[in-house]
């Protein structure tokens, strides 16, 4: 069957997919950023009640795009679980997540982000492919990619946010790709947010926000800025709300 969903072309070699991640065919490697597995263990220290369900949710969502990338090598790109309660329990998430990609001939490769220092063992700070570095992004986001350099990184969990509704999105640059947070858990910055995303660093990435089935180019975060104001903003976003939008930011 084939899958409701495509790739767009993003900067050299690498595919958005509206999961939220990026794909590399020659290399069949699939990068995403910031799992946070075993938040549920976190929140059941502050007295939550929830099932376990981290892990499955993820393979629910991964293995649809294990089967159109054909993947055999997944980078998480830092954060990988949530906080150290995840590896505490009997069933240790982390665990069960190499578990789960060994038995789908997939080999994982995690770095390390802000959330795994300390917790896991033998992650590098970054990872290499094809020219390009993967790295978390919790150091060193608000400065310029070195020359010569290309980058891939997360930790910032860039979202648009409309009337109450967040939709996960890309941030490029010819040098530089921002993930947004795989996690279901992970609300989302707002990309309307200057402290977080200010004009001097971000202002100049193409913006490609992810809606059902589809990745949205809506140009550059300062035309996105400027433009959006001027659309109507009435009701809840749909699809001709987007493509309105992805129009007005050529």
């Amino acid at each position: 069957m084939t899958p409701a969903f495509a790739a767009i072309r993003g900067p050299g070699p690498w595919h958005f997919l509206p999961q939220g991640l990026i794909w590399h065919p020659g290399e069949r490697a699939v990068v995403i950023a910031d799992l946070h597995l075993g938040y549920e263990y976190k929140r059941a220290r502050g007295g939550d009640c929830l099932p376990r369900y981290s892990v499955d949710d993820v393979f629910d969502r991964l293995d649809p795009l294990f089967t159109f990338t054909a993947c055999r090598t997944l980078v998480v790109a830092g954060d990988v679980i949530e906080s150290r309660d995840a590896l505490k329990r009997e069933s240790n998430v982390l665990e069960q997540f190499v578990a789960g990609l060994n038995a789908r001939d997939i080999r994982p490769v995690f770095v390390q982000g802000n959330h795994d220092e300390g917790r896991l063992r033998d992650c590098p700070e970054s990872y290499e492919i094809d020219g390009w570095t993967i790295r978390h992004g919790h150091d060193g986001f608000m400065e310029p990619v070195e020359s010569g350099r290309a980058e891939i990184i997360g930790h910032l969990h860039p979202s648009l946010r409309w009337r109450g509704h967040a939709f996960r999105a890309f941030l490029s640059a010819p040098n530089r790709i921002l993930l947004p947070a795989f996690s279901t858990d992970a609300a989302g910055v707002d990309l309307f947010d200057p402290f977080r995303f200010p004009e001097s660093v971000w202002g100049s990435h193409e913006c490609w926000v992810c809606r059902d089935a589809d990745v949205l180019p809506f140009g550059t975060l300062t035309s996105l800025r400027s433009k959006i104001a001027g659309l109507s903003t009435s009701g809840r976003p749909n699809g001709a709300t987007f493509r309105n939008a992805e129009q007005a930011s050529r």
